[in-house]
């Protein structure tokens, strides 16, 4: 089955050129999420936000982490999404999210993530963790390196929970080559953030503060000011 998909995944990735650019998708949000209580719902696309003066599109799902760490928590933020191809402007609260997206996929890629989704899930690791692979495998050879390092830090959460830290810490370090090899500093210090913080839930701490402090000297280069830079330290 896993090299049947492997086969489609190859046409659809020969086939990248042709599509659209990459957006992102609301896949669930909290109980109690601003969004859902400014009027976004599950499904909706999320393309671009502004807020003052500054102003971006969605092109990954890390995007749209790296916007609400540096301005979600800021008066007058505007979230633009398409729902039924239409346009719609939603005015979002200073406060967290509580958001949960994935890059917009094509029908086979869609059903290769809930594939492996399923089988992390019912608990056959080594199989969700070689076709999340494959599907990030993919997107990387359609250049969407954001979503393919996205795909690989959810793998590596999942396998963390459930107690698989060497396999969690080998996906990390994928990402953050490929990262790396992409020249995507911003990339690169949100992978290594974002996996401290699981890590110190799991009481990995010094292998949390490592990868942290990583993230922080890169953080610091980019933008010292910034909101994401004092959210690491």
């Amino acid at each position: 089955m896993i090299r049947q998909a492997r086969r489609t995944l190859l046409l659809v990735a020969a086939l990248a050129a042709f599509q659209s650019e990459a957006t992102v998708v609301v896949e669930s949000m909290g109980t109690d999420s601003a969004l859902a209580r400014s009027g976004v719902k599950a499904g909706d696309v999320l393309v671009g936000w502004k807020q003052g003066a500054s102003a971006g599109e969605f092109h990954s799902a890390i995007d749209v982490a790296l916007v609400q760490s540096e301005y979600s928590l800021r008066p007058g933020f505007v979230l633009r999404l398409h729902r039924a191809e239409k346009p719609l402007d939603f005015s979002i609260p200073p406060v967290q999210w509580s958001v949960r997206v994935r890059p917009s996929l094509s029908t086979q890629e869609l059903e290769t993530y809930q594939t492996a989704r399923a089988a992390i899930t019912e608990g056959r690791w080594e199989e969700g963790l070689r076709t999340i692979k494959m599907l990030s495998e993919t997107l990387a050879r359609q250049r969407r390196v954001r979503d393919s390092v996205w795909f690989l830090y959810r793998a590596a959460v999942a396998q963390g929970r459930g107690q698989h830290y060497a396999q969690s810490t080998r996906l990390i370090d994928d990402a953050v080559r490929l990262a790396e090899a992409d020249n995507d500093s911003e990339l690169t210090a949100w992978i290594l953030y974002a996996i401290s913080t699981h890590l110190w839930d799991w009481g990995q701490y010094p292998e949390a503060e490592r990868r942290a402090v990583a993230a922080l000297g890169i953080r610091e280069r980019l933008d010292p000011q910034g909101a994401t830079t004092a959210e690491t330290l």
